[in-house]
């Protein structure tokens, strides 16, 4: 099968990735970068090694060059009706989270997409691992018997990019970052009832520019009854991301991290071994060789845009709660 014709909009980090993991895949080819910054472009189509055409103006670019597939790794604020504008035109789509900064424009994306019915693929490469995968197979096969409880976890110690550090642009760590633990959420325990929680600037106060939080924890209660507690940090270790969890079901535990050695014991019936799963270090790249094979084969990916709806939307009901102030003061 011919490689699949590959454009991105947006060669910051996310972009450079994404190309670089799609070419080497032999799966697809980029013909195409867009940038506002042409510098950033330029800079991506060296890494590449080839002539590559350059664009400023996606509706340019995709008018020009229809490709088979979009990547689309812009900040949340930096969307200019790109989305909709590739579904129009048959396009399948690989997004970076979250999918915009109002749930409005996400709606219009998810609606976009689905009238045109192109293939989408969102990159909550945690869903990947190969620890959640069995984890959901477990729920859903019964075996892991009743969930009750997870508490996840998202701490790093970075000032990241100028615009991830405003919120009219990156919309905070909630959405930029701990949106993964949502989409991990709903992924394994179904739909939310419920989510309260606080969010505050502790340790930036005083870094210019710095309007977003550091520091949040969000408590949800799920349709099924389980309960779910998330804390965020942007003071923890510097240099180290880490994304996790541990989730109790009446018949297993299981601990999840992205940077150790992830473990599901039983802890009911005859089988009470512990299974380990050491670190997995290509999970976007997992995330995109699924889209890319869907693109191929012509079926749905594992992250369709409407399930990163989901999570986007538990955030945006969280932040509903904070403008409501519901803590009850002891």
């Amino acid at each position: 099968m011919n490689r699949l014709r590959c454009a991105v909009i947006g060669t910051g980090s996310m972009g450079q990735t994404h190309a670089l993991n799609a070419e080497a895949s032999g799966k697809a080819r980029i013909v195409a970068l867009c940038s506002r910054r042409i510098e950033s472009a330029e800079a991506l189509a060296s890494r590449l090694g080839r002539k590559v055409a350059l664009y400023t103006d996606h509706r340019k670019m995709l008018g020009q060059i229809q490709p088979d597939a979009l990547f689309v790794c812009l900040p949340p604020g930096g969307h200019q009706g790109e989305v909709e504008e590739a579904a129009g035109r048959g396009i399948h789509l690989f997004l970076e989270k979250p999918l915009a900064l109002k749930e409005n424009e996400a709606e219009n994306m998810v609606r976009a997409a689905e009238a045109a019915g192109v293939i989408t693929q969102v990159d909550f490469q945690h869903r990947f691992h190969p620890l959640v995968v069995r984890i959901k197979e477990l729920l859903r096969s019964g075996e892991a018997g009743t969930a009750s409880l997870l508490q996840g976890f998202y701490l790093c110690n970075s000032l990241h990019s100028s615009w991830w550090r405003r919120e009219e642009i990156s919309g905070g760590q909630l959405l930029e970052q701990v949106i993964h633990l949502f989409d991990l959420v709903l992924h394994l325990l179904g739909p939310a009832a419920g989510v309260v929680g606080f969010r505050d600037n502790i340790c930036h106060r005083e870094v210019p520019g710095y309007t977003i939080e550091d520091t949040s924890t969000a408590c949800l209660v799920m349709k099924s009854g389980a309960l779910v507690s998330l804390a965020a940090s942007n003071c923890a270790v510097p240099g180290r991301w880490e994304a996790g969890f541990r989730l109790v079901c009446s018949r297993l535990m299981a601990e999840y991290s992205s940077l150790k050695t992830g473990t599901l014991r039983r802890t009911a019936g005859e089988e009470r071994g512990v299974e380990e799963f050491p670190p997995e270090t290509d999970l976007r790249r997992m995330a995109l060789m699924d889209f890319l094979d869907s693109v191929r084969e012509g079926k749905a990916a594992k992250v369709p845009i409407r399930e990163a709806r989901e999570a986007q939307n538990c955030i945006h009901r969280l932040l509903q709660s904070l403008e409501k102030e519901a803590l009850v003061r002891l």
